[in-house]
């Protein structure tokens, strides 16, 4: 990517993030649920039995928080990111209780712990990604992360 471009997607995220913060709590819970609702009864979500969701941050963003309690409850596998240096695996998560009780990272998301042995996803039939900002088209502004 060249440098100009760069320069234009990290403005854009800064300005986006500044938006995101001002939203109120309880309008993002409220949107989440409406974003939530619609996915879980989607073909895609329905059919899928292996699935990679990002956990949401702690604010400017949709939750995934019930997304992923429902992936428990109908028995479907999740996979969550784990970053290792600048690599990005998606790792199995055992239960909604062990999503619980993940440790937070330095951008305060929970993540399952480095030391941990956990399977590595080798199938997914789904993955569930938030974005920052998203054009009219459906591309994806991401946090210029992973």
């Amino acid at each position: 990517m060249n440098q100009s471009l760069r320069s234009m997607k990290n403005a854009l995220r800064k300005e986006m993030r500044m938006l995101l913060n001002q939203i109120p709590l309880e309008v993002i819970e409220h949107e989440s649920s409406i974003v939530t609702e619609k996915l879980i009864n989607s073909e895609e979500y329905l059919t899928s039995n292996h699935i990679s969701i990002y956990i949401s941050m702690p604010k400017g963003e949709s939750s995934t928080k019930q997304i992923i309690k429902d992936i428990f409850e109908r028995e479907k596998t999740c996979y969550v990111p784990r970053w290792n240096n600048d690599e990005m695996e998606m790792v199995k998560l055992f239960s909604y209780k062990d999503y619980l009780s993940l440790p937070v990272n330095r951008w305060n998301i929970p993540e399952p712990d480095h030391n941990e042995i956990r399977k590595i996803a080798d199938e997914l039939d789904l993955i569930i990604m938030p974005g920052l900002a998203f054009d009219y088209q459906g591309n994806r502004l991401g946090h210029g992360k992973g």
